[in-house]
């Protein structure tokens, strides 16, 4: 859409699910695994009332990469739904979405 060609890992292995509850469930029982790789710039992106987020530890899990990761940033949107830039999803926060896509082609320019 915006010109650049983004390639992310597979973590659920080809798996594909209905639901985003088979999806955690898999995910939940298969784990992710290794920690993120050296020099590999990230974003990390999301609501910060999110209850899955902050049930599962993934808001702490996310800090610490920061902390540990030189090229990974957090950012948190006012507040509490999951699937917020899905605007096909009742979840759809049009301003958190607007405001995540600029970061990210912003993140993608600077990788150029």
């Amino acid at each position: 859409m915006a010109g650049h060609r983004v390639t992310v890992p597979d973590l659920y292995e080809g798996a594909t699910f209905d639901t985003l509850d088979d999806g955690i469930a898999h995910a939940q029982q298969v784990g992710f695994g290794s920690p993120w790789p050296a020099g590999v710039p990230v974003q990390v992106h999301a609501m910060q009332a999110d209850a899955l987020l902050l049930a599962d530890g993934d808001l702490d899990v996310a800090r610490e990469l920061v902390e540990a990761v030189d090229t990974a940033e957090l950012f948190l949107y006012p507040g509490d739904k999951h699937l917020f830039a899905d605007n096909s999803l009742p979840d759809y926060d049009e301003s958190a979405a607007t405001l995540l896509r600029q970061r990210v082609l912003g993140f993608l320019d600077d990788l150029e």
